[in-house]
């Protein structure tokens, strides 16, 4: 099936929240982090789904060409408990008045007083 760039902000959206969830999910997920109906995920999976863009299955969806491929949201949520740990290990070596700068997939950047430790 012919892909086409999704149209409404809607598409944008559902294509975004499974990223950030992995690349698939259930349609009740998708519910709670998009807040809108059961019905309004429905349809717009079925319209993503006929464009090419995701491959739907029983209750949820998935990123076409995502399943088995671990990609960068895939990547980036595994082993969050030892980033973690890596992030509060590397704040103990960080002096005051120093500038460091990390990001993470998190919504919110990972800072020093995320980590534990004096504030900044």
């Amino acid at each position: 099936m012919k892909k086409k760039a999704p149209n409404t902000h809607r598409e944008l959206e559902l294509l975004d929240a499974l990223r950030r969830l992995g690349g698939a999910a259930r349609n009740s997920d998708l519910v709670n982090v998009l807040g809108v109906s059961e019905e309004t995920v429905r349809r717009t999976i079925k319209s993503l789904s006929k464009a090419g863009m995701i491959e739907r299955v029983h209750g949820g969806a998935y990123l076409a060409g995502a399943q088995g491929d671990p990609g960068f949201f895939r990547r980036i949520s595994q082993h969050a408990d030892e980033k973690r740990l890596i992030a509060v290990r590397t704040v103990k070596m960080v002096w005051d008045h120093m500038t460091v700068s990390w990001m993470s997939a998190r919504p919110r950047p990972l800072s020093r007083r995320n980590c534990a430790g004096p504030t900044v």
